[in-house]
């Protein structure tokens, strides 16, 4: 599920009884412009260039290839998370 779509199911009753209760009293909480700001944010942190978003298209399609991010790097080749993700991914198809 991508963010925005997360960000779509936010609904003012859920921030009524989970976000709201956090805030200051008399504290206006605009869910569309909280919504739009959030996901500006994700955006830009998340941002990739052509090469990661190469490495991800690949990995999550069940390829690992950690030189296109890593080509000096031979270590990462049998990195244990990365093979452990790999079967993850598997499983889940």
């Amino acid at each position: 599920m991508s963010f925005a779509v997360m960000l779509g199911h936010l609904d003012e009753r859920r921030v009524k009884n989970v976000l709201r209760p956090t805030l200051a009293r008399g504290y206006h909480l605009d869910l569309k412009q909280l919504r739009e700001s959030t996901e500006s944010l994700v955006r830009r942190i998340l941002e990739t260039d052509s090469v990661e978003g190469e490495f991800l298209d690949a990995f999550y399609s069940g390829k690992y290839l950690p030189q296109l991010l890593f080509p000096d790097n031979e270590s990462l080749k049998h990195h244990p998370g990365a093979a452990w993700r790999m079967r993850q991914l598997r499983v889940s198809k």
